[in-house]
């Protein structure tokens, strides 16, 4: 049971963001991305592959900050995978040279009594 509860922490950190069948390959730990790519997105989820049963988690919250070419920072609270409108608005503002960065994601699995933290991503656009 220990080592599936490991090996359940370290899956769950492979996320794929938002529409993945949008994307020619999904990005599961942030990466280089397009303006329009990045402005197609409208959620963040997590993906458990190679597991051995078919559990799913959902995203409780996180926080999306978007550090401008100008060095300004910009920070928004997510309640659950869906981007709220706060945070739609946030990801509409993508310019070149921005970096978004998804922190303290937070995700419900089966069996947890709370979310538990699950890592970042960070998404440089191009």
């Amino acid at each position: 049971m220990i080592n599936s509860m490991k090996k359940m922490k370290a899956l769950a950190l492979l996320f794929l963001m938002g529409i993945c069948c949008s994307m020619t390959e999904p990005k599961e730990e942030g990466s280089r991305i397009s303006i329009g790519a990045f402005k197609a997105q409208s959620m963040l989820r997590a993906v458990l592959k190679e597991f051995d049963f078919d559990a799913k988690c959902s995203i409780a919250s996180f926080t999306i900050t978007r550090l401008t070419k100008h060095k300004e920072v910009i920070p928004v609270f997510n309640v659950g995978g869906l981007f709220q409108i706060d945070t739609k608005k946030l990801v509409n503002q993508a310019d070149h040279g921005d970096v978004y960065y998804f922190d303290d994601i937070k995700a419900h699995c089966p069996g947890d009594v709370a979310g538990r933290n699950i890592g970042s991503l960070v998404f440089s656009i191009k």
